[in-house]
């Protein structure tokens, strides 16, 4: 402790001071001097995942019915990596929904331009 207050650059006056005799700018200033000679390590933001808790929270996510969100899961639009299964319990990771939903529609579109069977041939 003592390693500490001796680490803190205060005027002489205040350190002659007693604790009765110190003003509120007199207390202060230690208390920011303390706080300035500590070591503090620099705080990185961490990522953080927003997780939905529910088929509910899911379809509002989605902006669409708990029905259709019960199926896009059961019909594996939505898998493993994204659904948490806890018990009874269900979560899911936005982010990975979000991910898992765009690749399928890319597919989807991919499929759908590709596929000429459908087109008629001119004569």
């Amino acid at each position: 402790m003592q390693d500490i207050i001796d680490d803190i650059q205060l005027p002489k006056e205040l350190l002659e001071k007693r604790g009765v005799d110190l003003t509120g700018e007199d207390i202060y200033q230690i208390v920011t001097a303390a706080i300035k000679s500590i070591d503090t390590p620099d705080i990185v933001p961490q990522k953080t995942t927003n997780l939905l808790r529910g088929y509910k929270a899911l379809a509002d996510f989605l902006q669409c019915s708990v029905p259709t969100a019960c199926r896009m899961v059961a019909r594996k639009d939505i898998q493993s990596p994204a659904v948490i299964r806890i018990g009874r319990s269900v979560l899911f990771n936005s982010e990975l929904v979000l991910e898992q939903l765009i690749e399928i529609d890319s597919k989807y579109i991919k499929t759908k331009r590709n596929d000429t069977s459908r087109i008629r041939k001119q004569p």
